[in-house]
């Protein structure tokens, strides 16, 4: 209400326009009696709502509004007030303000550390008597003489156990005396004044005390009840007091002596107290008492304080360190911050790292280093690729004082002196991870130091901290004294959605969501709270078995959630309100909390966004269908992008509430992880591949540390080998570890069955077996060969020196034997203990070999690797060869298509399996894992991309029916073949065809059809001819093949031809829809495609003649269709080539399901698109692969093109000698020299990536391949 001279107005508060000030939503009371044209006009106009058609006061109303009025006005009367006199709510519909909350929660919190300002008043320079003080047991005697009484806690007859001079009053009657002992001690509630620090308890007080393992309400039963009007009764009172408080005091000397009573009995003891004792605080009698039920009271003064400093800082030195996450560096250089675990008490350390590099002088240093701090000193170690250590010095220095003089040290490592630095591309952060691990202690030497240096310290210098195994002590496996909450953020759309999830006693959901548009959304959210409730239930049985007995106390998400929904309209708001929420939460929960993160930003990105999130250990857990290893499960697409549409509140709910449940379930499968690879579970990467990669990093830098070897890791792509990276080129110009895999073909056409056998492990079989392959070569292993030196040390050394020692299978002879080892050890553990971790790194063992994310990437041994795969394929295939009968098709690192001449499925699925048995029970390939994965019948095969047949698919069932059915098979292959129909085979279920052919893709759009039309009823005709007419896989089969070709099949051809050749002329050669040509990626430039007909002549023609009693009929067909379209027979135009170029990347590995293939960019069947939407799929899960990730390494091909190119040596034409004399003309065979590489397969090359980078839009990959042209 408004009142002035001669003005009184009233107004209500509307709730429109949303989001205005509460100024701008004031509407007079008086509009809601006036016309209703009247009041619908103002209204409309003042609440900004032009449609606005209901104007009843009880709509237009801010109710929230007058809900918080009258929330304050209760509060200030009623909540507060009572809450001050330790009243609970009596409105529980009016929450407590936050900051009430928060005071409450101080008060209530025994975890607190209370100020010593809180439990002492200052005493005076000169304490004297105070003559109205009486003693406490005087109080309840009768009247007396005036007599000075000193109560001192060394005293064995005294009970009181205080250090305070009192003395009592004279000349009064008992009540007076009585009652004015009370008013003396209690009614001035003043903190006692502390005179002596002495506590010592004697010999009866210490034998008193009954069992100090049992809370005192235990011990000594009820305590009596404090009776006003007798005397006797206060006495009994009070000394039953005494005695708790005694009880008391024992058990926390016990405690400080580590060996007396548990914390339960004092935490059972102290809420006894606090509910036996109201009649004590009713009448405030000795009010400081309850104090020493925390261990901190009047009595304990400075030597309790520092007892309970010394037991942290004995604990800190003495217990291990569980490790939760080895943070960031501080504003110092080198400085970590770290959060440990250490007697369930979360903890924040730091952790400074020096700078450690290795020197190799070619002569040894004879000067001793004046400052401390660069201090040096010789040391014995096997540096990289086997390279001689000459005088090998240890460099040791702060890590500020290395990057404040980093110029000059370089400068001063650059003389001739200086043969290699190593070690200098080592980050600080791996380096403290290898040392510390997951458990750490500090050294013994070390903490004897300190403790007699008398200080404190929160800093530890790294040398000081030794790794423990988590075999010797347990990593986190209690969550007794710690709580597990959660930060989400998501980013769909338009949309961006942030969650903290606080469990505790009272678990509230703080949800700020924010429209990248500018918009406000709306704050409300319903149902959010029953949905959590019943999707928990829904997933209670999968999370209690996820965590355990251990974790399921602390990190069990509660039944129910309480959600705080609010809208924010830029980043800045949602920044303050997210850092305003956990500051509070931290001061609130005094309990330590651990906080697991669910974003897609890296948690540097989110620690410098949010600054509040620095005061919490960060723990990234993944979605958890990312840690399901080697599976193929992908989440719902539209929980992802749900956007702003009309749905997004139940999907964006259901994301949110799922990714919480799950993330405790992911939590717990992150600490097994962190386990196995002894890292921090803060550390582990979201990504399961990167962990993998990390874990396999970690345990092969620790046990190169173990062995002397210098450490080899960067964070680049190249090696860190001293300086020596680019000395020789030639290691890094092999062409087969990126576009040249290995593939055995064999085109033709196969009546019979065929198997097609997956192949997985061979990586690891070659591993393991690098020792059996040398020997079933015949030759010595290789790699066990002395170290090595680069080849200008060879050359400048005397004669006898052989440049043959340069091999760089024996450069990385020692790495390679490291990782065969840890390879034994994980297949160990897989083998003896089901450890699915193990397990893991052995699949990401091949795709750590190449992988440049890996800090020991190094292409030497990729290529030592690559080699023994290849000689162990060879071997592989060798041995398939001797078992008989059958022949290889097709067989790469991970595929075999076996033709086994088997006239029926089940003969030829029960063949397979039986060579892949007898070939996996052979000591060379024990570790191989050989399954049939399908049948194919009728196969006409030219390549792995143009192929066609019917595929029978082979389940587990049909496993099972084979086995159970193994008589039946035996009689069946007793009859004829003709008596056996496809319906009755029980792997015939799964029967479908399939036709993959890259060649019709270069077909003008008309002809395609007809292209598939014609192999489609060759296909069709040989299984009716095998099937129903009981024709056999030879002659009778030729015969009507050949028979069918000379048929309907070549008029059809020649149709197909003739009536393209028409529409061409009736065009005008005009390009249409129909005639054109498609210009698919990988098409060569000597391509013919003017003329379609011709090229649909070629290509039938060449598919026809792969069955062997087929091809000279083919020939004939071919000849008339190309005078049909005009060419001549012997015409240079009337030669097939393949019309699409190749472009393989070896060894592509899923980020999904880690399935590992040879990708052919430009033939892949499963190419999906073009432009920015172009990818290619996984045959296994159908996820696309990384674009990202397949530009790099066509970035790589492209780099090793063009340094082949400039790098090549001269040959002679004649004896293929290398050209050894500059500037020669002729070779002394008098031949010329000509150029190693192939200029036109290079420039096919280059125009390849250029036309996978056009049809993808590869931006990066197109300027690269432009810029490579045009210098040829």
């Amino acid at each position: 209400m408004v009142k002035d001279a001669g003005l009184a107005c009233r107004f209500v508060i509307s709730k429109r326009p949303e989001g205005a000030p509460v100024t701008e939503r004031a509407v007079p009371l008086a509009i809601f009696q006036a016309e209703p044209s009247v009041k619908r006009h103002f209204l409309r106009r003042w609440l900004k709502s032009p449609g606005l058609q209901d104007l009843d006061i009880r709509s237009i109303l801010d109710w929230d509004y007058y809900i918080e009025r009258l929330s304050s006005a209760v509060q200030k009367i009623i909540t507060i007030p009572a809450a001050l006199q330790h009243v609970a709510n009596p409105v529980p519909r009016v929450p407590h303000p936050d900051w009430l909350r928060k005071k409450l929660l101080e008060k209530t919190d025994v975890f607190k550390q209370r100020r010593i300002s809180d439990m002492f008043s200052k005493a005076s320079a000169k304490p004297r008597l105070t003559p109205d003080v009486v003693d406490v047991e005087d109080a309840a005697g009768p009247t007396g003489s005036r007599k000075r009484v000193r109560i001192n806690s060394t005293n064995e007859q005294d009970d009181a156990g205080d250090s305070v001079l009192m003395e009592d009053r004279d000349g009064e009657d008992a009540e007076a005396a009585e009652a004015g002992s009370q008013d003396a001690i209690g009614a001035t509630n003043k903190p006692p004044v502390v005179n002596a620090l002495s506590r010592t308890p004697g010999p009866a007080a210490s034998s008193a005390v009954t069992d100090l393992d049992k809370p005192w309400f235990e011990a000594l039963g009820e305590p009596p009840r404090l009776r006003r009007d007798s005397s006797k009764g206060f006495a009994d009172w009070l000394r039953f007091h005494k005695r708790k408080w005694r009880h008391q005091r024992a058990q926390q000397r016990a405690c400080n002596a580590g060996g007396g009573a548990s914390k339960r009995a004092r935490t059972a003891g102290d809420s006894a107290d606090s509910t036996a004792g109201e009649s004590l605080s009713t009448t405030n009698i000795l009010a400081p008492l309850p104090l020493q039920s925390v261990g901190i009271g009047a009595s304990s003064g400075v030597g309790g304080m520092s007892a309970f400093i010394r037991r942290n800082q004995r604990a800190l030195l003495d217990r291990p360190w569980e490790i939760v996450q080895l943070a960031g560096e501080t504003g110092e250089p080198g400085l970590f911050r770290m959060w440990i675990v250490v007697d369930q008490e979360l903890r924040c350390v730091k952790v400074q790292v020096p700078r450690i590099f290795y020197v190799n002088h070619l002569t040894a240093k004879t000067d001793c280093p004046a400052d401390a701090e660069h201090q040096y000193r010789r040391v014995s170690r096997t540096l990289p690729r086997n390279r001689v250590a000459h005088h090998l010095y240890e460099y040791r220095m702060p890590e500020s004082v290395y990057r404040k003089n980093q110029d000059s040290i370089r400068a001063q490592l650059m003389t001739n002196d200086v043969l290699g630095v190593f070690e200098l591309s080592t980050s600080l952060w791996f380096r403290a991870v290898l040392r510390l691990g997951c458990l750490c202690v500090v050294d013994r030497d070390w903490a004897r130091r300190l403790v007699a240096s008398g200080r404190d310290t929160d800093t530890f210098p790294l040398d000081s901290l030794w790794l423990r195994s988590a075999s010797q002590s347990p990593y986190l496996a209690s969550s007794r004294g710690l709580k597990l909450s959660h930060f989400y953020h998501h980013t769909s759309g338009r949309l961006q959605i942030w969650a903290i999830f606080t469990p505790g006693n009272q678990p509230r959901c703080h949800v700020f969501i924010m429209a990248q548009s500018g918009g406000r959304l709306a704050s409300d959210w319903p149902g959010l709270a029953t949905g959590y409730a019943a999707e928990w239930r829904r997933r209670e049985a999968a999370m209690r078995e996820a965590l355990g007995d251990q974790l399921i106390d602390g990190f069990m998400p509660p039944e129910t959630f309480s959600f705080d929904v609010k809208s924010e309209q830029n980043i800045d708001g949602i920044v303050k309100a997210i850092d305003k929420c956990l500051s509070s939460n931290k001061t609130e929960r005094r309990t330590p909390t651990i906080m697991t993160v669910d974003s897609s930003t890296p948690l540097s990105e989110l620690t410098r966004r949010f600054h509040s999130l620095q005061d919490y250990p960060l723990v990234p857990v993944p979605p958890l269908h990312q840690l399901l290893f080697n599976s193929g499960h992908q989440p719902d697409s539209a929980e992802e992008t749900y956007g702003l549409g009309l749905d997004w509140q139940r999907l964006g709910a259901a994301r949110m509430i799922g990714h919480y449940l799950d993330s405790c379930v992911a939590y717990a499968k992150q600490l097994s992880v962190a386990r196995y690879h002894q890292v921090p579970i803060g550390n582990l990467p979201i990504n399961a591949n990167e962990s993998a990669i990390l874990g396999i990093d970690v345990f092969l830098g620790r046990t190169l540390l173990k062995q002397n070897h210098l450490l080899w890791c960067s964070d680049s792509e190249s090696p860190d080998l001293g300086g020596f990276e680019s000395d020789d080129l030639r290691l890094d110009l092999d062409l087969t570890c990126e576009i040249e895999p290995f593939e055995t073909v064999r085109p033709g056409f196969y009546p019979a069955y065929c198997a097609h056998i997956d192949v997985s492990s061979l990586a690891v079989c070659a591993l393991l077996q690098c020792a059996r392959i040398h020997e079933m070569e015949g030759g010595a292993q290789t790699y066990e060969i002395l170290p090595v030196q680069g080849v200008e040390e060879m050359m400048s050394e005397a004669a006898g020196s052989s440049l043959s020692q340069y091999d760089e299978t024996a450069a990385c002879s020692t790495a390679f034997r490291t990782i065969r080892s840890l390879a034994l050890a994980w297949i160990r553990d897989v083998t003896q203990h089901s450890h699915r971790c193990a397990d893991n790194l052995l699949v990401h063992l091949q795709r750590w070999f190449r992988s440049p994310q890996s800090r020991f990437h190094d292409p030497a041994l990729l290529r030592t690797l690559q080699r023994l795969m290849r000689k162990l394929q060879i071997h592989l295939l060798a041995e398939l060869r001797t078992l008989g009968g059958g022949q290889v098709i097709r067989a790469d690192f991970y595929n075999i298509l076996l033709a086994t001449g088997k006239q029926n499925p089940d003969d030829c699925l029960a063949y397979a399996r039986h060579v892949c048995r007898t070939l996996c029970s052979k000591d060379a390939f024990q570790a191989l894992d050989l399954q049939v994965s399908g049948v194919y019948s009728a196969l006409l095969f030219l390549d792995a991309a143009n192929f066609c047949g019917i595929r029978y698919e082979v389940t587990p069932e049909d496993e099972e029916d084979l086995e159970d059915e193994a008589e039946e098979a035996e009689d069946r292959r007793d009859r004829s073949a003709s008596e056996i129909r496809p319906s009755q085979h029980p792997s015939l279920r799964h029967r479908r065809m399939e036709c993959q052919w890259n060649l019709g893709e270069f077909l003008p759009i008309s002809l395609q059809p007809a292209f598939d039309t014609v192999l489609t009823g060759l296909l069709l005709a040989t299984e009716t001819l095998l099937y129903e007419e009981g024709k056999t896989a030879g002659k009778g089969l030729e015969e009507a093949l050949l028979t069918l070709l000379k048929g309907s099949l070549s008029h059809d051809l020649m149709a197909q031809v003739d009536a393209f050749r028409r529409r061409f002329k009736s065009a005008g050669g005009a390009a249409s829809k129909l005639i054109a040509v498609p210009n698919p990626p990988g098409r060569r430039a000597d391509a013919d495609c003017a003329n379609g007909g011709l090229e649909f002549a070629k290509s039938v023609c060449r598919v026809l003649s792969l069955a062997d009693c087929l091809a000279e009929e083919a020939d004939r067909v071919k000849a008339a269709l190309l005078r049909l379209a005009g060419v001549g027979e012997f015409s240079s135009r009337g030669d097939w080539t393949n019309p699409c170029a190749s472009l393989t990347l070896a060894e592509v590995a899923c980020h999904r399901c880690d399935f590992v293939r040879n990708l052919d960019l430009c033939r892949d069947p499963l190419r999906r698109g073009r432009g920015a939407q172009g990818s290619w799929l996984c045959p296994r899960c159908d996820s696309p692969y990384e674009r990202s990730m397949l530009e790099l390494r066509l970035l790589n091909v492209a780099k090793l093109l063009a340094m082949n190119s400039s790098l090549q040596d001269l040959t002679c034409s004649k004896c293929n000698s290398v050209m050894d004399r500059s500037l020669a003309k002729l070779c002394p065979c008098a031949g010329k020299f000509r150029c190693t590489v192939n200029g036109p397969d290079m420039l096919v090359q280059l125009r390849t990536l250029l036309s996978v980078a056009e049809h993808f839009d590869l931006a990066l990959l197109r300027t690269t391949a432009n810029l490579l042209l045009s210098t040829l």
